[in-house]
């Protein structure tokens, strides 16, 4: 009888210092180092809902490598490493900002201000405000076009979706080819 008793105390003490573990296929994210926090919540998401997310958050998509996209914020001036697997993203971790070609010098510097109104206006109206306010289009990458001002010294970058400016943000020198 003690003998079962203490197999008993030994058997329920095992237990609950067990914990639940965490299911296969759920990522780990909310406390992941490297995991940029304004998108951690996108692993494990759709990639075509997380490519939505990725761009109304400010990323554009930098450039592809495999199953890997890496996305630049030019606001926060972070380059992310998305890897997609069976149409979800599996992770995302952030990067040196040369993975997405970008510099690190301070030249980014948010939004240009004598610009932040084109937010929302028409692709092509959008494009003669840019030009009537001393922008040059430098280059285009998918639907992000870099705008250069030769007066101020400014790169823009503006991407468009469904026809309309979703973003408009200073970049790099070096996006704009100076």
């Amino acid at each position: 009888m003690k003998r079962i008793l203490v197999l008993s105390a030994v058997t329920l003490a095992i237990a609950g210092c067990q914990t639940d573990p965490q299911p296969m296929n759920s990522p780990i994210v909310s406390s992941a180092p490297g995991v940029p926090s304004d998108i951690a919540d996108l692993v494990d998401a759709r990639a075509a809902g997380g490519e939505t997310q990725l761009m109304a958050r400010g990323y554009t998509l930098a450039r592809t490598a495999g199953l890997t996209a890496y996305w630049w914020n030019a606001g926060s001036g972070t380059c992310a490493a998305v890897v997609t697997g069976q149409g979800r993203y599996q992770s995302i971790r952030s990067v040196s900002a040369s993975e997405c070609g970008a510099s690190t010098t301070a030249d980014v510097v948010g939004v240009p201000t004598d610009i932040a109104d084109l937010v929302g206006a028409r692709g092509s109206s959008g494009e003669m405000q840019l030009m009537a306010r001393g922008y040059a289009l430098a280059r285009t990458a998918g639907l992000t076009a870099y705008w250069w001002n030769a007066g101020t010294g400014v790169c823009a970058q503006v991407v468009t979706g469904d026809g309309r400016y979703q973003s408009v943000d200073a970049a790099s020198r070096n996006d704009c080819g100076r």
